[in-house]
């Protein structure tokens, strides 16, 4: 037994020698056959290839991008953003007006702003009217006559159209080089809101009002001033310390009416559902045909304004961070009133309040158009553009003055 396990474990051995002494000859015979046929120069020779082509390449990439600079405006040298500073005048002028988008604009503010709910008569006058026979009385020999033709529409919303408008830097991008600008003053132009109506479509009619009268191929998005681009400016970011009402919730008030984007909107729950919708957002227009009423509200109060015992009070310097609180309080506020493109809400016990912001004569406040109870309010205000030009608008001359504004292109 011994003997037998003796003679099987040197068999292994032998074998294991014999195994490795075969492998190291196959080993010799391919790196022999591989140097003799030249396999690693080749694969060095094609490595160095690879390299010298990628060096062209990359010299080639530089020759054009210089030839390219030849013809190309050095952005850095006439930049915008390098030239200007908060406040400086610039010379802007939006594209043509497009007729048909126009006609649009006028359609979805007479359909989404509530306006048509409201009866105008601050341009009321004669109108050259036709008259046609309705009937007789043969007794009395008396005729009734109707005009042959409805009298004017004298709606607000139906005379939009651009202004004449001059533009100041409202803010810089430091990192993207991108430039905002801000109407100079409010538009002549008014826009009504009125009712659900208008608090449901407030944000998109102001922006879309901006955009089509504004909009050029210098920028890059326009808009109306929201809320946050005060806020942005300011020192105080607690707004409760400029109104103690504000952050208040959940206010549970007993009449529960509401416009049909309370819904949507963050912090705001209507059946315990709470949306998602930031206040000066809204992605598209909204149709409520009928009076909404909710089992339950749970609202926060986002009112706030610099309030004093007779109202809303001007934001000054002192309001705004850095050295250019006098420029923005002149922007803002000075003696303006005007829509901003965000929404806001008030609450108590009893009803709540669904407000759009506005600048009221210089105060940062706002406007209410619906309440809990089912009542409808109206406002009809200026508006505000901003235009966010692209990063590679180019100065061509001016110094910035509002008698000599930056030219651009």
């Amino acid at each position: 037994m011994k003997k037998t396990f003796k003679n099987s474990k040197g068999i292994t051995l032998v074998a294991l020698v014999i195994t490795i002494i075969i492998l190291l000859i196959l080993a010799g015979i391919s790196i022999s056959a591989l140097t003799n046929t030249g396999i690693f120069q080749k694969a060095k020779d094609a490595k160095q290839k690879s390299e010298n082509a990628a060096l062209d390449q990359n010299t080639k990439l530089d020759e054009y991008e210089n030839e390219l600079d030849k013809y190309l405006p050095k952005q850095n040298e006439n930049s915008l953003a390098k030239a200007v500073k908060v406040g400086d005048y610039v010379a802007y002028t939006p594209d043509k007006l497009d007729k048909s988008a126009l006609d649009k604009l006028k359609e979805n503010l007479n359909t989404y702003s509530g306006a048509r709910n409201l009866k105008t008569y601050s341009a009321i006058g004669r109108d050259n009217l036709s008259l046609r026979v309705i009937d007789g009385d043969e007794k009395t020999g008396a005729v009734r006559l109707i005009s042959a033709t409805p009298t004017s529409n004298n709606t607000t919303n139906s005379a939009i159209g651009r202004d004449n408008l001059g533009w100041r830097v409202l803010d810089v991008d430091e990192k993207t080089g991108a430039v905002r600008l801000i109407s100079a003053t409010p538009t002549d132009k008014t826009i009504v809101l009125y009712g659900y109506d208008g608090y449901n479509n407030a944000v998109k009619l102001l922006d879309d009002v901006c955009s089509t009268l504004y909009n050029s191929k210098l920028a890059t998005k326009v808009q109306n001033l929201k809320i946050e681009d005060i806020q942005d400016k300011m020192k105080e970011k607690d707004y409760s310390k400029l109104y103690s009402e504000y952050g208040k919730t959940p206010i549970q008030p007993e009449n529960k009416k509401y416009p049909s984007i309370l819904a949507q909107e963050k912090n705001q729950k209507v059946n315990e559902y709470e949306g998602t919708l930031d206040l000066s957002k809204q992605d598209n227009y909204i149709n409520q045909t009928d009076v909404l009423e909710a089992n339950s509200l749970e609202l926060k109060i986002t009112l706030w304004g610099k309030i004093g015992e007779t109202g809303p009070k001007v934001l000054t310097a002192d309001d705004f961070e850095g050295d250019d609180g006098k420029i923005y309080s002149d922007m803002f506020c000075k003696d303006y009133t005007y829509w901003m493109s965000s929404r806001c809400i008030y609450a108590d016990s009893d009803r709540a309040g669904f407000i759009v912001r506005c600048v009221s004569s210089g105060g940062v406040f706002a406007n209410i158009l619906y309440y809990s109870s089912g009542r409808e309010d109206s406002g009809g205000f200026a508006f505000r553009p901003v235009i966010t030009l692209n990063s590679n608008v180019q100065v061509t001359s001016g110094n910035g003055t509002e008698s000599d504004p930056f030219e651009i292109k």
